[in-house]
């Protein structure tokens, strides 16, 4: 695969309501180690008896009724939902879950967390939202409906269908790993990367984060001073299954 620039389409997704999906779209090109980015970041909505493809989240953000994903482009979505659930709750749902009983702590409750999750709290300190107690599981649904529609369009879902040839790919990211808060701006060298004019605390913001992230795991370590994303450490059929968030190592951002 002869690849001279990466796309990377940022969604931070909201509930099936609203206009509340954030979309950014951005493209570094690996000749002249640019950075450019594709239109406006925005808020929109799911069309009411539709749904959303990457090149109509582009054509919202450019204007433009067909965009150019061409032979020579990466194209990597990161998405801000989770992609997968708990493999225990889909046990539960399906009768076969035994032998469950009270967790210590609540990360631990393998019904609401992923091991995804629970890594991320082991190593952030920090606690993502269950899609299984929490509203998050509106804005998972949206996005599991979508990547799983996506698959048709040729994208390949990473860790769980990975090959070292795919062109289009989907991964998951979490936008607040590189925050403060929830209305901080992002911490350097994300925030170097992002349009100046953008309002911190918006979903528009979030999505351009995930833009960033996406393009930082297509350079594998050579997007300027941002270092390679975290794998899975092990291919696990949990984290198979529930998938994988991608992540700047510990200390990456400042």
């Amino acid at each position: 695969m002869n690849v001279k620039r990466i796309i990377g389409i940022g969604w931070d997704v909201g509930g099936w309501a609203g206009d509340k999906q954030g979309i950014a779209a951005v493209q570094w090109n690996l000749d002249s180690d640019t950075i450019d980015w594709i239109g406006i970041p925005r808020q929109i909505s799911i069309p009411i008896g539709s749904m959303i493809t990457p090149n109509y989240i582009v054509s919202q953000i450019t204007e433009s009724s067909n965009p150019d994903f061409d032979n020579e482009s990466q194209v990597i979505i990161g998405v801000d939902a989770p992609l997968g659930y708990p493999t225990d709750f889909l046990k539960l749902l399906s009768g076969n879950l035994s032998n469950f009983t009270r967790p210590q702590r609540e990360i631990d409750n393998s019904l609401a967390y992923r091991e995804t999750d629970k890594h991320i709290f082991n190593e952030f300190n920090k606690k993502p939202l269950s899609h299984v107690f929490d509203k998050l599981g509106n804005n998972s649904t949206v996005a599991i409906t979508h990547i799983q529609y996506w698959q048709d369009y040729g994208y390949s879902i990473h860790p769980r269908n990975k090959s070292v040839n795919d062109q289009k790919v989907i991964i998951e990211v979490y936008p607040a790993l590189v925050k403060s808060s929830r209305s901080s701006e992002a911490k350097d060298p994300i925030k170097q990367l992002l349009p100046s004019n953008l309002q911190t605390g918006t979903d528009a913001y979030d999505a351009a984060i995930c833009a960033i992230m996406a393009i930082a795991y297509g350079a594998e370590g050579r997007l300027r001073n941002i270092p390679k994303l975290i794998e899975p450490p092990t291919i696990s059929e949990a984290i198979m299954a529930e998938g994988w968030i991608y992540h700047l190592p510990i200390g990456a951002c400042r």
